[in-house]
């Protein structure tokens, strides 16, 4: 229907899609804040790719806590801020929790997936602990 008519790229429309049923049943349920799974290799990479965007916007409003832009819109809250990614792969092997292991099928076709393997990378090379660079200390 809309093919060739709009030009998004899967992780565009997902996105959409997955924030504004997340909102949705937030708004539902009366909640005043939204708890994200967002951890603190997922702020690198936003923070990372906000720079190479030049989205200043989205640099200052990155943070533990999200404000709401619009009153239909829940703000946001990161509980996991300061969790390494590593970190929360271990806890749930550790404890057994069920989780899927899929790979995102588009994630060729984002620009976190390309930030996400070069700060890999740096980090295997270069910086032993992001988080103790960002001023976190394990």
């Amino acid at each position: 229907m809309l093919r060739g008519k709009i030009k998004l790229k899967p992780c565009s429309v997902c996105g959409i899609l997955r924030r504004y049923m997340m909102n949705g049943i937030a708004r539902e349920e009366g909640a005043n804040f939204l708890a994200t799974g967002h951890n603190l290799d997922d702020e690198v990479q936003a923070f990372i790719m906000n720079i190479i965007r030049g989205n200043i916007r989205g640099i200052v409003q990155e943070g533990i806590v999200t404000k709401a832009t619009d009153p239909k819109l829940i703000a946001r809250i990161k509980p996991l801020y300061f969790c390494l990614d590593k970190e929360m792969r271990l806890y749930v092997e550790l404890r057994s929790i069920k989780h899927v292991k899929r790979a995102y099928p588009y994630v060729k076709f984002s620009v976190r997936g390309f930030v996400r393997d070069w700060l890999n990378q740096l980090e295997g090379r270069i910086i032993e602990r992001f988080g103790d660079v960002l001023g976190r200390k394990a």
